[in-house]
């Protein structure tokens, strides 16, 4: 009677949780028979598990010896083609038995394998019987992405936070004694800062600003000081960014030249045109002037800067009038310099509104009332005066003129521009007017345009002309 023996795993190979607690209850993946002379020899290999803890792999192998002679199974792996023994010694199935083991493979020392093998031998027989690899571990290629892309996102994201100074549109001279309006532009996270030194490190401003605006520095009278260092600065916890602008302070003082002509022969002829203006258009300047260098300012009653050109050799330059300049009484001044002679001239120029502010600007009446009575000037300045101010539709308005020298063209116009009625005047005649119909109170201007030569001169006045 052939007896059989149940051979447990060695106690030094610890089983899995997830291994069946008798190797009965594998489900074996393939088996192998053969039919010797006097019995059969059977096998039977199955994947047990993984420990990934420490990189071990276990297979269940049972092999039925039902012949006279023992037999020997021994593990090999194949890896690209390449057999490699995975167990050290062979295991031994004696005559009229059954065999069970768990065999342990350490991938730390034979690596990755396409497939287990098992060799099941006796003295007259000899056959193999296979085992699947253990499954490989698929890469989480999403979890590294993510890792790898979180330095360029914090990269950009330094970068739009960094801050940079865009642009400060500071003149490199201005006329002392004036106010100076500096547009800038800031981009990123920060407070912004600004300081205005003289050339000695005296502060005459500074502050806390916005990330754009216009920054108003009152030039010293005289240039004391100068020239001056406009410092824009930016920062935050990491970064920080600075830009420094330098303003020459121009300042016009009459010298006297070493002949007997005046400094004021530099400048024999200033003329603009249109005028008046129209608030966002182009303003001509033509000027002649036997200078080589000097400036050209378009500034308000305060002083104010509103537009700056360098002289031209030519004799003609072009002053862009913002729109913010709508309504002002301006004046172009002509700064020209010689060596030490510096001369200066002026013409006054009115700035009218543009057919786009004036709809939506109405000035109301009472505002227009208060300019009714004019204020006392010298004899010498031309002199628009209006019998009335504020008259209903089909009113007669006369429009006189004092203290001209040159030939005087008095128009009535609307906001947008367009001309109503006009006619010429003297200081002995001045023009009749007819007010127009309207249904609301509506603001008119009244322009007299002096004309000396080639030089000219606007003056405006403000016509209110209510329903009845």
């Amino acid at each position: 009677m052939n007896e059989l023996v149940l051979r447990p795993a060695p106690p030094s190979v610890p089983v899995p949780r997830t291994l069946a607690q008798t190797l009965t209850e594998l489900p074996f993946g393939s088996q192998t028979q053969i039919r010797a002379r006097d019995g059969q020899l059977s096998a039977f290999l199955a994947y047990a598990g993984y420990d990934k803890h420490i990189g071990t792999v276990k297979y269940a192998l049972r092999v039925l010896n039902n012949t006279s002679v023992p037999a020997y199974a021994r593990l090999f792996v194949d890896a690209g083609g390449t057999q490699v023994a995975a167990y050290p010694r062979d295991i031994e199935i004696a005559p009229f038995s059954m065999r069970d083991d768990v065999i342990p493979v350490r991938m730390d020392v034979t690596g990755p394998f396409d497939r287990a093998i098992v060799a099941v031998s006796s003295e007259e027989n000899y056959f193999t019987i296979e085992a699947p690899p253990p499954p490989r571990q698929r890469t989480h290629w999403s979890k590294w992405c993510a890792l790898a892309a979180i330095p360029i996102f914090a990269m950009g994201a330094a970068q739009v936070c960094k801050p940079r100074i865009l642009d400060v549109a500071a003149p490199k001279k201005a006329i002392a004694g004036t106010t100076l309006q500096v547009p800038y532009q800031v981009s990123g996270v920060g407070s912004v800062e600004y300081d205005f030194q003289t050339r000695d490190g005296l502060r005459l401003a500074a502050g806390l600003t916005s990330q754009s605006g216009v920054l108003n520095l009152q030039i010293p009278k005289n240039g004391v000081g100068g020239p001056y260092a406009l410092h824009l600065r930016m920062r935050n916890a990491f970064w920080r960014a600075e830009n420094v602008a330098n303003i020459a302070a121009v300042v016009p003082v009459t010298v006297k030249a070493k002949t007997s002509s005046a400094p004021g022969a530099l400048i024999s002829n200033l003329s603009v045109a249109p005028s008046p203006v129209t608030a966002g258009k182009t303003i001509a300047v033509r000027y002649a002037t036997a200078a080589q260098s000097g400036d050209i300012y378009l500034l308000d009653a305060a002083g104010t800067t509103w537009a700056h050109a360098p002289l031209s050799l030519y004799g003609s330059t072009q002053l862009a009038v913002p729109q913010a300049a709508a309504g002002r009484e301006m004046r172009v001044v002509l700064h020209a310099q010689s060596g030490k002679d510096h001369a200066e001239s002026s013409v006054a120029v009115t700035v009218m509104p543009s057919q786009t502010v004036a709809r939506t600007a109405a000035m109301p009446a009472q505002e227009a009332v208060s300019d009714a009575a004019p204020s006392a000037v010298p004899s010498a300045v031309p002199t628009l005066t209006l019998s009335s101010q504020v008259v209903s539709p089909g009113d007669t308005i006369t429009a006189t003129i004092s203290g001209v020298h040159g030939d005087v063209r008095i128009t009535l116009m609307s906001t947008t521009g367009a001309t109503l009625s006009q006619g010429d005047a003297d200081e002995s005649n001045g023009v009749t007017l007819n007010a127009p119909n309207v249904s609301t109170p509506t603001t008119f201007f009244v322009v007299a345009t002096l004309t000396n030569g080639v030089a000219q001169q606007s003056i405006v006045k403000h016509l209110v002309v209510t329903p009845r």
